[in-house]
């Protein structure tokens, strides 16, 4: 009894201090405090305010700590011992028409697998977090898989969230393909190879929105239809036999509400470019409307378009190992880099992506801390390898952030995006026919079919020895 009011009084204080109104309402009454005694002297007035109320202010801190800590430990239990995963890789089959169109369907039924807290213990006790997929590429000395890593108590859903859209291709069941790579950065060196990754976020706010599939695909003239993911192709098969290079999409399904934020960043836009003019009409009433040039109107209905869809808190990270004779670093930076720059197209106020350069595993004397370079690299490198091998997202919480820093490598710069299923499908999504002429992608040979029509469930060994 006395156990489950301590839960209920932790609770009902915890849901207090989420209201901004409170803590407006604890601003007010300190610094009426402080009024009260400034008729003696402000200085002494802030003192004797201290004096009497030190112990507030120092509650609140601490147990602000102490829930971010909390939430941090049940966070991690959940996530290292309530999570299974399966890991599949995606077998494309030698000829498929259905490009990112049917890719967006397959995130939609992902989005669908959106979990969440439902009431207090699972959030404070449970440590519910919001579960994610991993789609990865990789190449491997130029031969290219694609990876899918999803929650194994759902994967009936998975599967059949793809096999409804791309009834060809297979997912077949597989160990995590990280036993191919070398394990640490002691693994790495002893190789004589190196190691360079980062990530990439959005260079603008996610209610701007991207060039995605459609604005490739949808071209009048057909030879100027293209398949974005030919710019992968083209990066990841050209590379030596003995480098290796992975990008990784992690995808966290969002609650609709960051449609409601992004709303706001299209009023200002509305206010911004809608230029106000008043016109007469035939009655001699006068009424006003607002004048865009086309590019504006444009740009004004893709950014309504581009929330009106399912969002994902997205995290993509890249690494490339080669050895370390003729390891050339600005080859994923640039190549990688400019297979992403596509989704930026011409037009200005276009989104795009840019590298999170924080968690580049590059770092200079000029820049912050000012001290140590070689030293901050290596820690980069390591929490980079670490971070792909373990597919993490950032953590919530500031202690989990802070737990998990090091003194050279402080783990509080990496973030996530928020993508829709476009975005996300143009990305990720297998070749089509447009681009599928490399001999460097496995292929699945034969076509999965379900048995015919009209054929027996029922019947005698005579008739079943028929069939075998």
């Amino acid at each position: 009894m006395v156990s489950n009011f301590f839960t209920h009084l932790v609770i009902i204080i915890t849901d207090l201090f989420k209201k901004g109104e409170v803590w407006f309402i604890l601003f007010l009454v300190g610094f009426a405090g402080i009024a009260v005694f400034l008729p003696f002297n402000l200085g002494e007035g802030i003192s004797i305010f201290w004096n009497y109320t030190w112990w507030l202010w120092v509650f609140l801190f601490v147990w602000w700590l102490f829930l971010s800590t909390w939430m941090f430990w049940r966070q991690e239990v959940f996530i290292n011992e309530d999570i299974t995963w399966i890991y599949y890789e995606i077998r494309i089959p030698r000829t498929t028409e259905r490009g990112a169109e049917a890719m967006e369907l397959v995130l939609v039924s992902f989005h669908g697998q959106l979990n969440a807290a439902a009431d207090p213990r699972e959030e404070y006790w449970d440590g519910e977090v919001t579960r994610w997929f991993a789609l990865e590429m990789v190449s491997f000395g130029g031969e290219l898989h694609f990876y899918l890593r999803a929650y194994r108590k759902q994967r009936d859903l998975t599967e059949a969230g793809f096999y409804a859209h791309y009834p060809d291709l297979e997912l077949v069941e597989i160990d995590d393909y990280i036993s191919r790579f070398p394990q640490n950065l002691q693994e790495i060196y002893a190789e004589e190879k190196n190691i360079w990754g980062s990530e990439i976020i959005l260079e603008k706010d996610p209610s701007i929105p991207l060039k995605t599939y459609k604005h490739f695909m949808n071209e009048p003239a057909e030879e100027k239809r293209t398949d974005p993911m030919g710019a992968f192709l083209e990066v990841f098969t050209k590379i030596k036999p003995t480098e290796l290079v992975g990008v990784q999409i992690l995808i966290q399904p969002a609650f609709d509400d960051w449609a409601d934020k992004a709303k706001e960043k299209i009023e200002e836009f509305k206010d911004e470019t809608g230029k106000r003019q008043t016109i007469a009409t035939e009655d001699e009433t006068q009424t006003n409307i607002s004048i865009r040039t086309p590019g504006e109107t444009e740009k004004l209905k893709e950014m309504e378009d581009n929330i009106g869809k399912h969002g994902f808190n997205t995290l993509i990270r890249f690494v490339y190992i080669s050895p370390q004779e003729g390891f050339y670093d600005s080859y994923p930076r640039r190549g990688i880099r400019a297979a992403f720059n596509q989704y930026s197209g011409t037009r200005p106020g276009r989104n795009g992506f840019m590298l999170n350069e924080p968690m580049s595993t590059r770092a200079k004397l000029f820049h912050f801390p000012f001290i140590f370079p070689r030293l901050r690299v290596e820690f980069r490198k390591q929490r980079l390898l670490h971070n792909y091998f373990t597919r993490e997202i950032p953590k919530e919480t500031f202690m989990g952030r802070l737990l998990t820093s090091h003194f050279f490598n402080l783990n509080f710069l990496s973030k996530t995006s928020i993508l829709n299923t476009e975005a996300i499908a143009s990305i990720f999504h297998p070749p089509t026919d447009i681009v599928l002429t490399t001999p460097h992608i496995p292929r699945q040979e034969s076509r999965r079919a379900g048995p015919q029509a009209g054929l027996p469930v029922f019947g005698e060994e005579e008739d079943i020895e028929k069939y075998q």
